[in-house]
């Protein structure tokens, strides 16, 4: 039988480590945008690995998240609460985009020299759009800035 968790007296260290993995997981998945790119610019397989551990430290950090913010969001002030709901939230969406580029970069990785450039620079483009968006999340999420969420949707 656990024994059950104390309630937090100082609830902000765990709120800031909860924010911060968040925060660090936003930059994980721009980084293996980034390099997903890199691969299929380069075609180096360095870079469509280097996205693989993106994606193995994305979804590490979305259990730890996912587990320690159960329990904080019954501990902390309803704002803080709501703001870790929120950690977990945008988390569940950053380990689904590092799902994504993983699988668009092992199909990136087999391509072979008859595609189109034309589609490369596409989906470059694409890649880039995408780099920018995260970059807007993270400074609007650091922010708490509700105005940049809503520019990165619209």
């Amino acid at each position: 039988m656990s024994a059950v968790p104390k309630p937090l007296d100082d609830f902000a260290p765990l709120h800031d480590e909860l924010v911060t993995m968040t925060l660090r997981a936003c930059l994980l998945a721009k980084t293996a945008v980034a390099k997903a790119a890199d691969g299929l610019g380069s075609r180096s397989s360095g870079a469509f690995r280097d996205v693989a551990d993106c994606e193995v430290e994305l979804d590490r950090l979305d259990r730890e998240v996912d587990e320690r913010v159960t329990f904080a969001v019954s501990q902390v002030p309803a704002e803080k609460g709501r703001e870790l709901l929120s950690c977990m939230k945008f988390m569940i969406d950053l380990e689904r985009i590092g799902d994504l580029v993983c699988g668009f970069a092992s199909h990136a990785q087999a391509l072979d020299s008859t595609t189109d450039m034309e589609d490369i620079r596409d989906l470059l483009r694409i890649a880039a759009l995408l780099e920018k968006m995260l970059t807007d999340a993270y400074a609007g999420f650091s922010a708490r800035s509700v105005d940049s969420a809503v520019a990165i949707v619209c």
